[in-house]
C-alpha cells in the first residue's frame, strides 16, 4: 500500500522546489520575455497602423482640398471663357453694326450727290429746252452773251423756286 515518509516528502517537496526554480528560470522567465516582446510588436503594429491611418486621412483632406480646387478653378475657367465668349460677341455685333450705319451713310451720300447731278441735269435740260424756245420766240438774234444771260435768269428763276442755290 501507500506509505508516507517524512524523507519521501522533503525530498518531493525539494525536487518540485527545484522544478519550479528551474522552470521559472528557463522556461517561464523566457516564454514571459517572448510575450513581451510580442505585445511590444503587436503594439507597435498598431501604432504603426494608426500613423498610417492618420497620414491616409491628412492626404485624402488634402486630395479633397484638391479637387475642391480644381473645381473652383474648373468654373472660373469657363466663367472667364463666357465672359471673353460675350465680349467677343459684342465686339462682332457692335463691328456689324458701325459697318451697317457706315454703308447706310454712304448710300445716303450716293443718293444725295446723284439727286443734285440729277437736279443739274434736269436743269440743265430745261435750260437747253428754253434757251431754244427763247430764240425761236426771239427771232433768231442769239449771241453768247445773250444766251448766257437767259440761261442765268432761267436757272435764278427756277432755283429760287425750289429753295436751292444757283449752279
Amino acid at each position: 500500500m501507500f506509505t508516507l515518509e517524512l524523507s519521501n516528502i522533503i525530498f518531493t517537496v525539494v525536487n518540485v522546489l527545484i522544478l519550479y526554480f528551474l522552470m521559472r528560470k528557463f522556461l517561464i522567465g523566457p516564454v514571459r520575455s517572448i510575450m513581451e516582446q510580442r505585445q511590444q510588436m503587436i503594439e507597435g503594429s498598431f501604432a504603426e497602423a494608426q500613423r498610417k491611418n492618420d497620414e491616409a486621412n491628412e492626404l485624402k483632406s488634402q486630395y479633397e482640398a484638391k479637387i475642391v480646387s480644381a473645381e473652383d478653378e474648373a468654373q472660373q475657367i469657363v466663367a472667364d471663357a463666357r465672359e471673353k465668349a460675350n465680349d467677343e460677341y459684342n465686339r462682332r455685333v457692335n463691328s456689324a453694326i458701325n459697318y451697317s450705319n457706315r454703308i447706310r451713310t454712304e448710300a445716303r451720300e450716293r443718293i444725295s450727290a446723284e439727286e443734285e447731278q440729277a437736279k443739274k441735269d434736269v436743269l440743265s435740260s430745261v435750260a437747253s429746252l428754253a434757251m431754244a424756245a427763247a430764240v425761236k420766240v426771239a427771232g433768231g438774234k442769239n449771241d453768247a452773251l445773250t444766251d448766257e444771260s437767259i440761261y442765268d435768269d432761267f436757272i435764278r428763276e427756277v432755283s429760287a423756286q425750289d429753295g436751292t442755290t444757283s449752279y
